[in-house]
């Protein structure tokens, strides 16, 4: 219910500043930011939900799998939703970008791939110097192949970039092995996700006040006050948020039966 309740509170705020900043009421627009979930208003608010729903059936297939069978699996997968769009460049869902279910889905399930199997020795090893080496390799194609096509500065700068995925589960592996406890770190963390879900927002209001200083060479200095500004109105609004409405979510979320399936 916390996800939903962030969904519905945040459209409908984005509805507000764009109604009032621009004057325009749409109700189709009005109808989206009340059905932020179905409209595919945020994607990845959509494949959270969708993925949250699906979960009891794909943790009972994990289970059901042998672990030589989940290889298998996560082979597939990785094969078409990751390194076909990397290597050979072709998407089987039109989703170049990785910003999808089936990414998703296999992201989560390589999730559960590290929850119930252990990794060889010498993975968790390098996976320090895995980490460095897929950032840098990123970094590297990236680089030669903008300077043959000014186009491709963007080759592997994607949610589903071979290396992106196999830097993550590195650097997963590499935290695993270097606990780290911070109850700063970890209340700051909670405003992670209202912070994706509101920056384009506050940017976009802020951007006729940047567009002046595009090309001047004190643009980074601007750009760093809007981020800054950002960040300080989404623990704002967060905090007021909470304050206002999460006992009423968490009554909801308490009334709603979870069965066992």
């Amino acid at each position: 219910m916390d996800i939903l309740g962030h969904g519905a509170c945040y459209s409908l705020l984005e509805y507000a500043i764009i109604v009032g900043t621009t004057g325009v009421f749409s109700p189709q627009d009005l109808y989206h930011a009340l059905t932020p979930v179905t409209s595919c208003h945020w994607w990845f608010l959509t494949c959270y939900v969708v993925i949250f729903c699906l979960s009891p059936f794909l943790n009972r297939a994990v289970t059901g799998l042998t672990r030589r069978q989940m290889e298998w699996l996560l082979g597939v997968l990785l094969f078409f939703f990751v390194v076909s769009p990397t290597v050979l460049r072709n998407s089987l869902t039109d989703d170049m970008g990785g910003k999808g279910l089936p990414n998703l889905i296999t992201a989560y399930l390589i999730g559960q791939y590290l929850k119930h199997y252990t990794l060889p020795d010498w993975w968790m090893r390098h996976c320090g110097r895995g980490v460095i080496v897929c950032v840098a390799l990123t970094f590297a194609i990236s680089f030669l192949a903008g300077s043959i096509k000014p186009q491709a500065t963007i080759l592997l700068c994607k949610d589903n970039n071979a290396l992106m995925v196999a830097g993550a589960v590195l650097l997963f592996c590499w935290f695993c092995q270097h606990p780290f406890r911070s109850s700063l770190v970890n209340k700051l963390a909670t405003y992670v996700f209202p912070l994706y879900l509101l920056n384009q927002t506050v940017l976009w209001w802020l951007q006729p006040l940047l567009e002046p200083h595009m090309y001047n060479g004190l643009f980074w200095c601007y750009h760093l006050m809007a981020v800054a500004t950002v960040v300080v109105a989404t623990l704002v609004i967060e905090w007021l948020r909470r304050r206002l409405l999460s006992g009423a979510i968490e009554s909801v979320g308490r009334r709603i039966s979870v069965y066992d399936l």
